[in-house]
């Protein structure tokens, strides 16, 4: 018994869609979407990564700010006698006690304010640029601070008015006028106190 031999079929072609355009159409829809929403996601994953580089950025604004004003600080846990030229109404020509009992050079501590007065302008003018670019708890009380030692300072403020084209920065005039206002205001409340009625 022979097997007969086997023909092979013939491949039936696939039917085509009613619409031709239909495939395409879906695909273009489904493109769309898949698409957008990588789209979306690249948005969000971008918008994570600023956020988390803002807080960064905020956090090392503040770190640096913070450094620079302990350095100050150092300056004065080192150098006590400076410490009344710049937060207790103390001028260079008042005798200053600490000179006296610590037998320091009085030369040298006159010179040595004026270069201080410096650096503190320095870092009170860098550091509002920063700071106003920071949540608002952080700027007012930052802010307050610098206005205090500014109006406790009669050395900052001559070392200021002598060299305000040096400081062409808003925040820092707008600070130093207001405390000079302030300042005013007071030496006005005072003048009327005391005179008798």
């Amino acid at each position: 018994m022979s097997i007969p031999p086997v023909t092979p079929l013939a491949a039936t072609p696939p039917t085509p869609p009613a619409n031709p355009h239909l495939w395409r159409d879906r695909v273009d829809h489904w493109s769309k979407i898949i698409g957008a929403t990588l789209a979306l996601i690249g948005l969000f994953l971008t918008w994570g990564q600023l956020r988390d580089n803002g807080q960064a950025i905020d956090a090392n604004t503040i770190e640096q700010i913070y450094s620079r004003m302990h350095d100050i600080d150092k300056l004065f846990v080192e150098h006590p006698e400076l410490k009344p030229y710049f937060y207790a109404d103390m001028r260079l020509n008042d005798r200053n006690p600490l000179i006296e009992k610590l037998g320091l050079n009085e030369a040298l501590i006159k010179a040595q304010v004026p270069a201080l007065a410096e650096l503190i302008c320095d870092f009170f003018a860098q550091a509002l640029l920063q700071l106003k670019n920071l949540p608002p708890g952080a700027y007012e009380g930052w802010r307050n601070y610098f206005k205090a030692v500014y109006m406790r300072s009669p050395e900052l403020r001559d070392y200021y008015k002598a060299n305000a084209q040096w400081y062409q920065y808003e925040e820092a005039n707008r600070l130093f006028r207001e405390a000079d206002t302030a300042l005013a205001a007071q030496a006005e409340a005072r003048a009327r106190a005391a005179v008798p009625r």
